[in-house]
């Protein structure tokens, strides 16, 4: 649970309604139109389309975060009316990002950058810092910070529906089950890297719940990669898959991050989380191992004992009570307009405004 809050559905700073009493006011730098925005410039009203727009495949649902953004966040024209400065696409080394660093020095305010990408370089920067998905924890440089996967919203306005405990706990996966460790051994010989150990977790861990007693498995194994057709049926069939289990494994893909962690806990279900040396965002105030079935390396081999533990400790009170938490806890900080709200007030150094709604 968060440290901030006992109960986030009781939490005036996200749930209370009306509109923001001030909202932040942010300047984009060198924007070049013939390029993809960051989704939070997006947010902001800047520009048509974002990076990893793919995500958000329900109609009209892009447009409602920029309509949530917008009551959070203004776009100003200089930089004598921002709060701080972000640089509009995401964040590469050169002369544009260069001179939104000098912009920002020049004014005395913050820089903010995000980066999409599986496998950055590790970054230094002499002012601002960099938002990303995929970071190692023992890697991470001062200037950078996770942020959470930006998804849409599952429960798309419908009620959250909470399970019953029941004696067995029930674990899903739907999507490429991953390559064997012969795959994996043979990539890293021939120089391959890390990209592939997401791969090669995830079929480690669906054959270790296939083969035990301990919980009962739902999985939907499927051999086929990004397809933009029938999405609103995979979609569906996706979200099922989740919402029918209470379990749900979540292990790092290319980058060193989880789409389905974030899906998950936005339909109130249970991630079971592998660490791979991940740095999950907010850390400081929301206690992860809490929310999920938080799985240290040294427990690899023992996923499925490790579910049941987790599982046998909560009373039928303590698991419908979870799955409530963990729907709260993406509405009032992972969700995308919420995070980047607590986020970049924290940047500019104060606490946000205490006057928002949900989903904002």
């Amino acid at each position: 649970m968060c440290s901030e809050t006992a109960d986030t559905n009781r939490d005036p700073e996200f749930m209370a309604s009306g509109t923001p009493a001030r909202k932040l006011q942010v300047y984009f730098p060198e924007y070049q139109a013939e390029r993809h925005s960051t989704q939070f410039a997006f947010a902001c009203g800047l520009g048509e389309r974002a990076e990893g727009d793919y995500v958000f495949i329900r109609d009209g649902s892009m447009q409602e975060l920029r309509a949530r953004g917008q009551r959070c966040f203004q776009r100003v024209d200089s930089c004598d009316e921002a709060d701080l400065v972000s640089y509009p696409h995401s964040y590469a080394p050169g002369s544009a990002t260069d001179e939104a660093v000098n912009v920002a020095r020049r004014h005395q305010l913050p820089c903010v950058f995000f980066r999409n990408a599986d496998r950055p370089s590790p970054t230094h920067l002499p002012h601002g810092i960099i938002f990303q998905e995929s970071i190692f924890a023992s890697r991470r440089t001062p200037c950078e910070l996770p942020q959470p996967a930006i998804v849409d919203d599952l429960l798309a306005g419908q009620s959250l529906t909470v399970r019953t405990k029941q004696r067995t706990p029930v674990v899903s996966f739907r999507g490429f089950p991953g390559t064997g460790w012969h795959r994996e051994w043979l990539r890293r010989l021939i120089g391959g890297s890390e990209a592939y150990l997401g791969s090669y977790l995830r079929k480690k861990a669906i054959r270790q719940c296939q083969k035990s007693r301990l919980v009962e498995t739902r999985f939907e194994l499927l051999r086929f990669g990004r397809t933009y057709e029938h999405r609103d049926k995979l979609r569906e069939l996706y979200i099922r898959n989740i919402c029918e289990s209470d379990y749900v494994l979540c292990i790092r893909g290319a980058g060193n991050f989880s789409f389905r962690l974030y899906e998950t806990i936005c339909l109130g279900r249970i991630p079971v989380f592998l660490n791979t040396d991940s740095l999950l965002p907010l850390a400081d105030i929301i206690d992860w191992p809490r929310h999920c079935v938080w799985i240290e390396p040294g427990d690899f081999h023992r996923i499925a004992d490790r579910i049941r533990e987790f599982h046998d400790a909560l009373s039928s009170d303590d698991f419908s009570r979870l799955q409530q938490e963990n729907r709260l806890l993406w509405e009032g900080y992972l969700e995308a307009t919420a995070f980047w709200r607590r986020s970049l007030w924290g940047v500019v150094g104060s606490p946000a405004p205490k006057t928002v709604g949900p989903h904002t």
